[in-house]
């Protein structure tokens, strides 16, 4: 999620923003985790703790244009066009 939609006046009230925040927390956890870790090592556990978070933020991601366009983020379809691009190729 762009750093700009976080910042949006509306948005510090927003759940959806807080829920964003918080799934992305979780990925943020995951890397705190493994840092220092040999590279094998982060990928099977990035592949086994980041993978699942990955697919259920792009699903949770996929059903709330609406919400974006709530917090005056009209074009959400673009968006989020541009969002699942970007988690696809990370999953």
């Amino acid at each position: 999620m762009c750093a700009g939609v976080l910042r949006h006046p509306g948005c510090h009230k927003s759940p959806v923003a807080i829920e964003a925040l918080e799934r992305i927390g979780a990925l943020y956890a995951v890397e705190r985790d493994i840092n220092g870790r040999s590279p094998e090592e982060r990928r099977e556990i990035r592949n086994t703790r980041s993978r699942p978070l990955l697919g259920s933020l792009k699903q949770w991601l996929e059903g709330r244009g609406q919400a974006f366009e709530e917090i005056g983020y009209g074009d959400s379809g673009s968006l989020r066009a541009r969002k699942m691009g970007s988690a696809d190729a990370l999953l």
